[in-house]
């Protein structure tokens, strides 16, 4: 009776701290309360959310797999809710040097670094001067043994050398609309570009509608270069390049998605309801032209 009533207590005991690592969701760096990056706002450290960190208050509190997570303003909680993925840090929150070398240790929010769209977190200044690619994918290896998870914000850019890419005249790109004006960061609509704010990437032109969207854009082009060539998403599923209308987009986990619409057809209509079935064909089909 005795050892039946002590196995029932190591299972009790079991499935307690089952649900408790339930509760808590992924292994993050959390304070004592359940605060990720130590209560400050982690939008804040990308170029769109100022570059610089800031204290994450109260009211902009958003919960997120078992963290809880603060923010300077409305707006970075917004942004942060559309991408949860793109704004967390790196590796759980903790030392990304530490990580490279297998090992989890803590980290602060004052050392920081935005590479693309990863936010690593160190516990010295100097480890995150010294922060390159190569430490990073070590750091994703150890990190996927100890977690689990796969990296986040790693999305490969989309412009490939030898794809046709759909650009008019001068080689102007979404029609001189610009590109960071469709993500929430951006406003979320469809901006006329200033003529007088433009750069040339990868043989294309861009025109943005302030210099701040061009400094962003600059900063992360694979994020805010539009998918599949900027053609058709929609006629992107079989391989067919079709023009847009710039003003029919869609920017779905984080990829900015552009549309024809006109008289034959409204293609941002019939994506939507098939959204999940439509992408993977339509990034099978790109990759394809891609070695045409």
């Amino acid at each position: 009776m005795k050892s039946l009533t002590c196995a029932i207590a190591v299972a009790s005991l079991c499935l307690v701290q089952l649900l408790h690592a339930q509760e808590r969701g992924p292994l993050r760096n959390l304070t004592g309360d359940g605060l990720a990056f130590s209560g400050f706002d982690p939008v804040s450290c990308f170029p769109a959310g100022g570059a610089r960190v800031a204290q994450g208050l109260a009211q902009y509190e958003v919960k997120f797999e078992g963290a809880r997570y603060l923010f300077a303003s409305a707006a970075h909680r917004a942004w942060f809710e559309a991408e949860p993925g793109r704004y967390e840090p790196a590796f759980g929150g903790f030392d990304a040097g530490a990580m490279a070398a297998g090992e989890r240790k803590s980290a602060t929010p004052a050392h920081f670094k935005v590479s693309g769209a990863r936010l690593f977190v160190f516990n010295e200044a100097s480890a995150a001067t010294k922060f390159e690619a190569a430490l990073a994918a070590q750091a994703d290896g150890a990190w996927k043994r100890l977690s689990g998870e796969s990296p986040r914000g790693t999305e490969v850019d989309d412009a490939r050398v030898g794809v046709k890419w759909n650009l008019g005249k001068d080689q102007l790109a979404l029609e001189g609309f610009d590109p960071v004006g469709y993500f929430p960061e951006g406003g979320g609509a469809a901006l006329p570009g200033d003529p007088g704010i433009e750069t040339i990437l990868a043989g294309a032109r861009y025109r943005f509608a302030s210099t701040a969207h061009r400094t962003w854009f600059l900063a992360e082009p694979a994020r805010y270069r539009p998918k599949y060539g900027g053609w058709c998403a929609y006629a992107m599923v079989d391989g067919d390049e079709v023009e847009i209308d710039p003003k029919s987009f869609l920017v779905e986990n984080g990829r900015l998605l552009l549309f024809y619409k006109g008289l034959f057809a409204d293609t941002r209509a019939k994506w939507i309801p098939k959204a999940q079935e439509l992408a993977p064909k339509a990034d099978a089909a790109w990759a394809k032209i891609g070695r045409k």
